[in-house]
């Protein structure tokens, strides 16, 4: 194995804020912090383990207005979670990230106008349309159905059921978004 975790450290480092008036090359650094955390359980222990990388992941999804930049973030660390109930641990408790993927699948679903958009959610009206509210929807929830996985505790199941439901219901009433249907029925198996 080739040796890349300097790299990967300068990689994370373009994450950081100073850099969120460069959101083109935020977005193709979480692509690529993606595409590895996709690997092996090596590599994805790699990414989860370098600096900087889970919380400026977790801050850009609560405050970037490019929605590319929040999917791929949203991906990288969905992968990450998938690897292993630590990780997932880390990165809900620790980071609060759970938090900040319900309120963006909330966000999704109302300008999807799947559910009603009586109130606002925080940092998700003013996004740009970089990527489809539907695609960032799918992403979001493939992200909780890997956070569901692997003995979810109590309380992110909690937090995650009445979500999920609002998701599902939609998915089933208006024979739409198969695989956002999917990746809903996986967060309750």
């Amino acid at each position: 194995m080739i040796d890349c975790e300097n790299l990967l450290e300068l990689l994370a480092s373009l994450l950081q804020s100073e850099y969120d008036t460069y959101p083109d090359v935020q977005v193709e650094v979480a692509w690529i912090l993606t595409n590895i955390a996709s690997g092996s359980s090596v590599q994805t222990t790699v990414v989860n383990d370098t600096e900087h990388v889970i919380p400026e992941m977790t801050r850009l999804i609560q405050t970037s207005k490019n929605k590319e930049l929040i999917g791929q973030c949203v991906w990288c660390l969905g992968n990450i979670c998938a690897e292993s109930e630590a990780f997932r641990d880390v990165i809900c408790d620790d980071y609060n990230c759970l938090n900040s993927l319900l309120q963006l699948a909330e966000g999704s679903l109302r300008e999807n106008n799947f559910i009603p958009n009586e109130t606002s959610i925080q940092g998700t009206d003013s996004i740009d349309n970089m990527i489809s509210n539907t695609e960032l929807l799918r992403v979001t929830t493939s992200t909780i159905s890997c956070v569901c996985k692997k003995h979810p505790t109590e309380d992110i199941v909690k937090k995650v059921v009445p979500l999920v439901t609002r998701i599902i219901k939609p998915c089933i009433t208006q024979n739409v978004l198969d695989d956002i249907l999917v990746d809903g029925l996986w967060c309750i198996a």
